[in-house]
């Protein structure tokens, strides 16, 4: 799955979105909340709910996440089921931002690759 900016961020993303190519289906993007921190997630396009949802951080810190779920998005195909996505990403447990995390990622990533290699 790729994806394209928006030039306008959307409300549940409102600050940065993209959308996965071609046909739109999913979103992903950077969402402000309280005191400068940053949430990142993906959702179905004009879903009212993340399929999957992390807190950020601070706006570098979130971009480092917003990097990874885009990496590992690359090896999915846009048509995954929103059931199917969020088994391939791991839990953050009460705003982790720690090594561990990012190692899970790092897992989710190679695990995405494998599918995608069994795929073709």
């Amino acid at each position: 799955m790729t994806f394209t900016e928006l030039s306008e961020p959307i409300e549940a993303f409102d600050f940065r979105t993209f959308e996965s190519l071609p046909t739109a289906r999913w979103q992903v993007g950077m969402s402000r909340m309280l005191m400068g921190k940053y949430r990142v997630g993906i959702s179905l396009k004009d879903s009212h709910f993340y399929t999957v949802s992390y807190w950020g951080g601070d706006q570098d810190m979130a971009s480092v996440l917003f990097g990874f779920l885009m990496g590992i998005c690359f090896w999915l195909p846009e048509e995954i089921s929103p059931q199917e996505l969020s088994e391939v990403f791991p839990i953050q447990e009460d705003k982790d931002l720690s090594a561990n995390l990012f190692n899970h990622l790092s897992k989710a990533s190679a695990r995405a690759q494998s599918r995608a290699q069994e795929q073709n």
